[in-house]
């Protein structure tokens, strides 16, 4: 401040400039680095604040990270940021409800393989499974339903490979088995399958039978040879029913399995529990590998040719 008599009073204030607000993006994408650590990230969006607080510490004592969005828009942002494990969507919010962000989620490619849990009074099952939801739970939740369906999303320690010398097979198992959680890498025959365990030992192995090249029977007696390899579960899907010879050289794989009438959805369940078995044989201590299941009755889990 500066005065002089007769001429007036000088004021001089100083006000600092604000740095540029960051976007919604940058701001998920720096919270992100702080649940990283935490293990799976879950997103809920819902404009209903008690909701968002109840999804949330249930999701904490499963040992989920969280993070939420109050609105359908901050959620895509939020979606497109952190890539979570799984999205829990509301559908009657304001502005943008919740069929709308479905829509924008499958239809951006950052965000389509991303699963998506409507959650609401009007979560109609038939509608969000043809817009591409993963599941449906009406609300007031069945928190036990919804946490049965939160495991399957868990993170995969490790991936699927899928060996078969059909692309569209491979294509339509990789997109349900992504859609479970699971990181999945492709073989078109037996060489290809071995040159990708030599990149790195999958966790499960989806083995078809008849391929060019190599088949799925010489490609199973290569992979218990090689470092690494010897416990790595092995289902192999069979077109056909394999005779008594053939049962004899699939003596190493953990399951056989008859394309038939059931979905895939049936197929990443039963890698989910093979996964979590072969898991706890691991830790089990003084457990060697044991005898190998030579062939699960065929009929056990039917794969429909059409859904492949």
């Amino acid at each position: 401040m500066s005065s002089v008599e007769g001429q007036g009073t000088t004021f001089i204030l100083r006000v600092p400039v604000a740095a540029p607000d960051q976007t919604r993006e940058e701001e998920a994408a720096a919270a992100f680095e702080t649940h990283a650590a935490s293990g799976d990230l879950v997103l809920v969006i819902d404009d209903e604040a008690s909701q968002r607080e109840l999804m949330t510490r249930f999701f904490e004592r499963q040992r989920f990270a969280v993070r939420t969005a109050g609105d359908g828009r901050t959620g895509l942002d939020l979606a497109r940021a952190l890539k979570p494990r799984a999205i829990l969507l509301d559908v009657m919010m304001p502005d943008m409800d919740g069929w709308s962000v479905l829509a924008a989620l499958k239809s951006d490619p950052a965000t389509a393989g991303v699963p998506v849990i409507m959650v609401s009074f009007v979560a109609d099952a038939a509608l969000s499974a043809s817009l591409g939801a993963a599941e449906a739970v009406p609300k007031p939740v069945d928190w036990t339903r919804l946490r049965t369906i939160l495991d399957r999303f868990r993170a995969a320690d490790g991936d699927v490979l899928v060996v078969d010398d059909d692309a569209d097979t491979r294509h339509r198992v990789r997109t349900v088995l992504e859609r479970n959680g699971w990181t999945v890498r492709e073989a078109g025959n037996g060489c290809e399958a071995l040159d990708q365990v030599e990149m790195g030992v999958p966790r499960l192995v989806l083995l078809d039978l008849t391929m060019p090249v190599m088949d799925g029977f010489s490609f199973l007696d290569r992979l218990r040879g090689l470092p690494g390899c010897a416990e790595v579960p092995v289902v192999v899907l069979s077109a056909r029913d394999v005779t008594a010879e053939e049962r004899d050289r699939l003596s190493e794989a953990d399951r056989v399995l008859r394309k038939g009438d059931a979905s895939l959805q049936d197929l990443a369940t039963e890698l989910r529990k093979l996964d979590s078995r072969q898991s706890d044989t691991r830790a089990a201590a003084g457990v060697g590998e044991g005898p190998r299941a030579s062939e699960v009755t065929l009929d056990e889990l039917p794969i429909d040719r059409r859904s492949l």
